[in-house]
């Protein structure tokens, strides 16, 4: 099972996904790759999760996504 979280810390949003070609293209422009995950300011969350609506259209049977 795949699973897509985001977790807050100090002011930065944290974004755990599986590798998807299109979010990568799209977030790269406002988060930075952190080894573990997509840092990203809080205040661009909102632009995160529209990232993350394209690739949820083509998520697989039994991935999950995780709000944190």
């Amino acid at each position: 099972m795949h699973t897509i979280k985001i977790e807050i810390k100090e002011g930065n949003a944290l974004v755990f996904t599986p590798y998807n070609g299109k979010f990568v293209s799209m977030v790269r422009a406002i988060g930075k790759w952190s080894g573990d995950a997509w840092e990203v300011p809080v205040s661009k969350l909102d632009d995160v999760k529209k990232c993350l609506v394209l690739p949820m259209v083509m998520m697989q049977p039994g991935q999950t996504i995780l709000f944190i």
